[in-house]
């Protein structure tokens, strides 16, 4: 037990150091603890592993500060499933697969994916604004046509209207004129 106990011990000051070298912090693991507790509310939709990790980096604070304080190294406090379990997480700190990285890319990955869906979005809108835009533009275009042919079938009616009022007049005048003076104006002209 004393053995395993001195490994355990030894490895979680080296945790603990690595957490405060990343972080400019003289808490380690307890910072990454206070970290992680912050952070439990919206953690665990993105690192499925976040409770259990939390717990387990609670845990092992524990049995780090029975071995230091009360319990001493000859107890058989620590198993070797913590050893296993704190290496792995060393590993994970190592490779940056450990809880708060995880988060930390996850919710980077979702700005990204946010942006490229408000990307999308604005694109989507200003394709409809073009559209309405274009749209417009051509109903103005057919009320322009159907104005300009409007306004020659006005002219065309107006002449008309012109031609038979002329007629008119002519048809009255002629009725007004005696049969004498109709007779002088078809041979004379």
């Amino acid at each position: 037990m004393i053995e395993l106990n001195i490994k355990y011990y030894e490895l979680y000051k080296k945790v603990d150091r690595f957490i405060c070298d990343a972080n400019g912090s003289t808490k380690g693991v307890t910072l990454y603890i206070e970290q992680m507790e912050e952070e439990s509310l919206s953690a665990p939709m993105y690192v499925d592993t976040w409770n259990d990790d939390l717990k387990k980096l609670r845990r092992l604070r524990h049995i780090r500060n029975e071995l230091s304080h009360d319990a001493g190294f000859d107890s058989d406090i620590c198993e070797i499933a913590d050893y296993e379990w704190l290496k792995n997480f060393y590993d994970r700190l190592m490779s940056a697969s450990d809880p708060m990285a995880m988060l930390h890319k996850a919710k980077i990955e979702e700005k990204q994916r946010r942006e490229e869906q408000k990307r999308r979005f604005e694109e989507e809108r200003k394709r409809e604004r073009q559209l309405k835009q274009l749209e417009q533009s051509r109903l103005q275009e057919q009320l322009s046509e159907r104005n300009d042919s409007t306004a020659h079938k006005t002219d065309d009616l107006d002449v008309e209207i012109e031609q038979l009022k002329i007629k008119r007049v002519q048809f009255q005048a002629q009725k007004k004129k005696s049969f004498w003076q109709k007779v002088k104006d078809f041979f004379f002209g």
